[in-house]
């Protein structure tokens, strides 16, 4: 079990939660997407999302909290397989609006098998799959897939240690 502290919209401790946190005696914490934008604290370097988010550019944005000062930030996306493109999120969405087009370029990001940094440059910046490149001629800094494909060693999270790898190849973690 984690013990970190957890901020949410509606808190009557989230300014003490957040200062405590941001100020280094946090080490995790456990948030909703209100600690998201805006956010610009030095030395968050992994965001994990459990469960989808809502589109590419929240993705993007809320992923974009770690990574300050010349950190590099990791991202995780942790969610059932199956539900990646299931239709419950998009049944309720108009096929050309905005949502709809966010939640499709997401879902192409979590599906792919190829760079995952690419995906992103193609819908984040309208490159075509050409021009977007992939990690290998970006910056070095490495997607999942890339790692896999070239090698590399993948970031470890401080505070946790692996506790199983299943067949597939999966970690369970622990503290």
């Amino acid at each position: 079990m984690f013990h970190v502290p957890f901020y949410k919209a509606v808190a009557d401790d989230k300014s003490e939660i957040f200062k405590a946190w941001a100020e280094g005696s946090g080490g995790w914490i456990i948030a909703t997407g209100a600690l998201g934008t805006g956010l610009d604290v030095a030395g968050v370097t992994h965001v994990i999302h459990l469960d989808r988010p809502y589109g590419m550019t929240n993705f993007v944005q809320q992923t974009g909290r770690g990574g300050r000062g010349g950190i590099i930030g990791h991202p995780t996306v942790v969610v059932n397989s199956k539900a990646v493109g299931s239709k419950d999120r998009s049944a309720v969405l108009s096929r050309d609006s905005v949502d709809a087009i966010e939640e499709e370029a997401l879902t192409m990001y979590l599906k792919t098998t190829g760079c995952r940094r690419e995906a992103i440059a193609v819908y984040m910046d309208g490159l075509s799959d050409v021009d977007a490149g992939s990690c290998e001629s970006i910056d070095g800094v490495w997607c999942d897939y890339c790692m896999k494909a070239f090698q590399c060693v993948p970031p470890r999270l401080s505070g946790l240690a692996v506790a199983k790898t299943e067949s597939d190849g999966s970690h369970m973690m622990d503290e």
